[in-house]
């Protein structure tokens, strides 16, 4: 008995077998507790404090220079007040 040509092409295809998928590990893994890390063993309180006083410290700072720049042009205008004061005297 003669094969037909199609089954024959198939004979001559290699059969791969069937794949079976393994079950993964991962699954049947317990899931980890998750945390927050402690970042270089400081509290976060702790440090937005400190960031928080550095801040205050550099914004009085800058007050303390501007309160001086007012009080000197103060002093300059008190100056040329008396200035003209004295020129207005002597007309």
């Amino acid at each position: 008995m003669e094969e037909d040509p199609a089954q024959e092409q198939d004979s001559l295809v290699p059969q791969q077998p069937e794949q079976q998928f393994q079950r993964s590990i991962a699954l049947d893994k317990p899931k980890r507790e998750r945390k927050k890390p402690e970042k270089y063993g400081f509290d976060q309180d702790e440090v937005n404090y400190a960031l928080n006083l550095e801040a205050a410290h550099d914004r009085e700072k800058e007050m303390l220079h501007e309160i001086t720049e007012l009080q000197w042009r103060l002093i300059c205008a008190q100056d040329e007040l008396q200035k003209y004061k004295t020129e207005n005297a002597q007309v």
